[in-house]
């Protein structure tokens, strides 16, 4: 930026997160040169917000709430369920991250359940048979498992658990349950993530895939 307004907001709001333990008696400003930004917009994508204004509202959050708590979460080279990092937030424009008119290929999404619902699963030959959430009893229909996975067995938080991909009819929030579904209505299936935690011998739902 070369706005002078947006970089003395900016000292600003610094000096006053991070107000220095004594008198000032001397200041050094180093400025960086680089390239002038230059991106070009899509006639059908949503206007982003300006990066000098954006980078303003993000100390000003700092200010606040910390610095710890604003960013952008990153996966991290983990197998361990839930694990981020978290990075500054930029914006795609300006890291060159956006590429319009990409191909992606379709992938199935997993929608977490935050926190994961409490179920009892009633197995036959060691095989989930009867999923028992939310206060429906759903029999498996299909599944796929199971998918063990553990680690952190160095660590003070070890975990470990074995996961199963099910087809069960699907589970319905619970003020929907007062409402009886018609004869002729076919009850709708959808596959769910569940999981075995081997160290507390519990069973969860994890989420649903879309």
């Amino acid at each position: 930026m070369k706005e002078s307004k947006f970089l003395l907001k900016l000292l600003q709001l610094d000096l006053q997160a991070h107000p220095p333990g004594a008198p000032v008696t001397k200041i050094h400003i180093v400025a960086v040169p680089t390239r002038s930004r230059t991106h070009q917009l899509g006639l059908f994508l949503p206007l982003s917000p300006e990066p000098e204004r954006l980078e303003i509202t993000l100390a000003r959050i700092e200010n606040t709430v910390g610095e710890e708590r604003v960013g952008a979460p990153a996966l991290v080279d983990s197998h361990r369920p839930g694990a981020f990092q978290q990075n500054r937030f930029v914006l795609l424009e300006a890291s060159g991250a956006l590429k319009v008119g990409a191909e992606t290929a379709m992938r199935a999404a997993l929608r977490i359940f935050r926190p994961p619902l409490a179920a009892k699963v009633e197995l036959r030959e060691k095989r989930p048979a009867v999923v028992i959430c939310e206060g429906a009893r759903k029999s498996v229909l299909a599944l796929a498992g199971p998918f063990r996975a553990k680690g952190g067995w160095w660590s003070e938080s070890p975990w470990a658990r074995d996961e199963w991909d099910v087809l069960i009819p699907a589970l319905r929030p619970k003020y929907e349950s007062s409402f009886a579904m018609s004869k002729s209505e076919k009850e709708e299936t959808a596959l769910y993530r569940i999981y075995l935690d081997l160290r507390s011998s519990g069973w969860f739902v994890e989420g649903v895939y879309d």
